[in-house]
């Protein structure tokens, strides 16, 4: 759920290329189709744009993703407070366990859903039209909050007796020693 303070805020499109403008038309259509967004109007509305693709000599390649400027929504956001677990205390944690197992919840941001209030305030704005985020996205200022509560809840019961979370990644710790 995503409180904001003062009137709905709509910023203009970016000034995009031909070739810009149809690849972002191409992205949120895979998006769309992929259940993430959906037609809609709304009074709010942010641009997508693309990022660009790394230059071939560097040694990590990155694709192209799209990217909806959200800077506007952030400064109207009523700022959220949970804090995230430091990372090297949950290594700490771990330390000396027999056996670690570590998994990576693939896109479980994107798969926290918004209420309808919410979905219309991160309204993505492209040449094509209004589109309103299914799940949670990359850029408001609450999303890592959000999804670290989320997740607290969800495994709360065994949380740093057996199993740690830090964002998305679960470790799981097994046959520590007894002090």
């Amino acid at each position: 759920r995503l409180i904001t303070r003062g009137r709905p805020v709509r910023v203009p499109l970016h000034r995009l290329s031909r070739a810009d403008t149809e690849w972002v038309e191409q992205a949120v259509k895979e998006d769309a189709a992929r259940g993430q967004l959906r037609s809609g109007t709304s009074s709010w509305g942010f641009p997508a744009f693309p990022t660009k693709e790394s230059p071939p000599h560097e040694a990590i390649r990155r694709a192209r993703r799209l990217v909806v400027d959200y800077r506007a929504l952030n400064q109207v956001t009523v700022r959220k407070i949970f804090l995230i677990p430091n990372s090297d205390h949950i290594k700490s944690c771990v330390a000396g366990s027999t056996f670690i197992s570590v998994g990576d919840l693939k896109e479980g941001f994107n798969q926290v859903d918004n209420e309808p209030e919410t979905r219309k305030k991160m309204a993505v704005l492209s040449a094509g039209g209004c589109w309103l985020p299914r799940g949670l996205t990359f850029g408001p200022t609450n999303g890592p909050e959000d999804f670290q509560e989320l997740v607290f809840i969800v495994f709360q019961r065994r949380l740093y007796k057996d199993w740690f979370l830090f964002v998305d990644d679960l470790s799981i710790a097994t046959g520590r020693k007894k002090c």
